[in-house]
């Protein structure tokens, strides 16, 4: 098959995506610049990629697809080498009798198809992918997109190398070197959406494994000598010391970012010792991407609560357990804040990631050694934001609350179980609750809930007591996790937020200043129809979209 050739200018005009004026500003930039008319209109922001690839959709009429390994046929990367992939930014897919399927950046380079089609003796469908999906599952399945020089695009008569051929380090072949391993173990982790990189070391070597919606799976194995050599790597992007002259390992916190296709993804790493060496896990953070780190749903929530933030000063705690995304959370509704308008100061233990025109302040260093002293530093570069991680005894949480009311905007967090706890527990730390109720803007309390994989959720049973709880007319149809190769055999395909929010009113905080009791604050809660977290999340599992062995893991 062939593409119509039309030129990318021409669509996006059909499309009423830009006009003359636009077109000739991007084809003089591309000729100053050498670069590719899609690049030139992104670079100057005219559209964006998810413009320029709808409108190739729409006026070519093919299809979009999220590319990764996952769905590449091995038998059909052996037809086309990684030169000419990389050179037409192509990916083989699939082979279906004598229709090769393939997936490009750009499908519009109809000499790559019709390259392909003549070499192959066979018709060539055609798909359209973004540049990231490209690179990282390019590197996944053939390797380094720089390795080596580019060809001219002419298919060579000889087959690639089999996919997935190992050396004997349990990586691929011709990826041995410390940065290559770590190139490779981060685009495979960013390919399939990871949480963290875990490097365990034992006595016979060190085993990779991915965490992800929660389950741990195996990757690879690579010796203790390359690990070694990793670890030196990884601490120096992360900026941590390394030690010298024999010196023991200590326990460290370091951070870097990486950056695919014009996007930061966040790593922070930890470094710790153990008996059979140093154990290194790293925590992948692509803020970039908040509908993957908590949902539609859960976006769709924080915008309502960043508008109310906007229009209430004062202090907004945001509460829950570990692993609850607490820090997601501050980080979007400080990202909502203007930077130029505004002066934004972060007190964090680490910093979990790099905020561009952010102020952040990590404790540990620069002199800085306790949560104290960075607030009163804070304070003292004049903010409009504050965001402080954890305030921490009574001292902390009263300076705080005059902070919010002196009129700025201050995020913190705590552990706690719900919104009605998490005001007896803050009332808890002080001894004057007019302060705390005075400078109130509200309490948000949230979880992290796994969604179900829909290519293999299978119905399940509803246990009485938990229908019980649902107070619904019908039982509903519920599913339950299994796991497949989509999901990485984990059964669950994301997670999506939950979340209780208190806004301050004039009723809560007389009530504050009482200092009642957690039934009363949930009492109150329910008044205001606010639903609870384990009603949200029963929701969630009454729609199929989670399940109820994940609603007794968390509650």
């Amino acid at each position: 098959m062939s593409t119509q050739k039309k030129r990318l200018g021409d669509i996006l005009i059909d499309c009423n995506l830009i006009n003359g004026d636009q077109l000739k500003q991007a084809l003089g930039y591309q000729k100053e610049k050498g670069l590719k008319l899609g690049a030139a209109l992104t670079e100057l922001g005219i559209v964006s990629e998810d413009d320029i690839i709808w409108a190739l959709g729409n006026q070519l009429n093919i299809s979009f697809i999220h590319l990764n390994a996952d769905i590449v046929e091995p038998a059909a990367v052996k037809l086309v080498p990684a030169e000419f992939a990389r050179e037409f930014r192509l990916m083989p897919l699939y082979q279906a009798g004598n229709q090769l399927n393939i997936c490009m950046v750009d499908p519009l380079e109809s000499e790559a198809i019709e390259t392909l089609a003549a070499r192959l003796s066979m018709q060539v469908s055609v798909s359209i992918c973004t540049k990231f999906d490209f690179e990282q599952t390019y590197t996944a399945i053939y390797g380094p997109l720089d390795a080596g020089e580019r060809m001219t695009g002419d298919l060579p008569p000889t087959p690639a190398e089999p996919v997935g051929e190992k050396g004997d380090r349990g990586i691929p072949k011709g990826l041995e070197a410390p940065e290559k391993i770590i190139n490779y173990i981060l685009g495979q982790a960013i390919i399939n959406r990871v949480d963290r990189i875990h490097f365990e070391p034992s006595e016979k070597g060190v085993i990779i494994r991915f965490r992800t919606c929660s389950c741990l799976t195996r990757k690879l194995e690579i010796p203790i000598k390359v690990h070694q050599e990793v670890i030196s790597k990884l601490k120096v992007l992360s900026q941590v010391p390394v030690p010298s002259g024999g010196a023991a390992p200590v326990m460290a916190v370091g951070h870097f970012r990486v950056s695919v296709s014009g996007r930061w993804v966040n790593v922070q790493s930890m470094f710790y010792p153990t008996v059979n060496g140093e154990m290194v896990i790293l925590k992948l953070n692509d803020f970039s991407n908040i509908n993957i780190q908590i949902g539609k749903g859960g976006k769709a929530v924080l915008d309502e609560i960043v508008g109310f933030v906007h229009a209430n000063h004062g202090i907004l705690y945001i509460t829950g357990p570990r692993e609850s995304g607490r820090t997601t959370t501050h980080y979007y509704v400080l990202s909502s804040f203007d930077v130029e308008k505004k002066k934004i100061v972060t007190v964090e233990e680490p910093v979990q990631a790099n905020l561009p025109q952010i102020t952040q302040i990590q404790i540990g260093q620069n002199g800085i050694g306790t949560i104290k002293e960075g607030l009163e530093l804070a304070l003292l570069l004049d903010p409009d934001v504050v965001y402080i991680d954890h305030p921490g005894d009574q001292p902390i949480a009263e300076e705080l609350a005059f902070a919010g009311l002196g009129g700025k905007t201050i995020l913190t967090s705590f552990m706690a179980y719900d919104a009605p706890s998490s005001v007896v527990r803050l009332l808890e730390k002080v001894a004057d609750p007019v302060v705390i109720a005075s400078s109130l803007c509200g309490f948000l309390s949230q979880r992290l809930i796994r969604t179900l994989c829909p290519q293999c959720r299978k119905p399940g049973t509803l246990p009485p007591e938990i229908a019980e709880r649902m107070h619904l007319p019908t039982e509903p149809s519920v599913f339950e996790a299994v796991g497949c190769d989509a999901c990485h055999q984990t059964g669950y395909a994301g997670r999506t937020l939950v979340t209780e929010f208190l806004p301050t009113s004039p009723t809560l905080r007389r009530m504050m200043i009482g200092r009642q009791s957690y039934q009363e604050f949930y009492q109150f809660a329910r008044k205001q129809e606010i639903p609870t977290l384990e009603d949200r999340t029963l929701a969630l599992i009454a729609s199929g979209e989670t399940s109820v062995d994940e609603f007794l893991r968390l509650f």
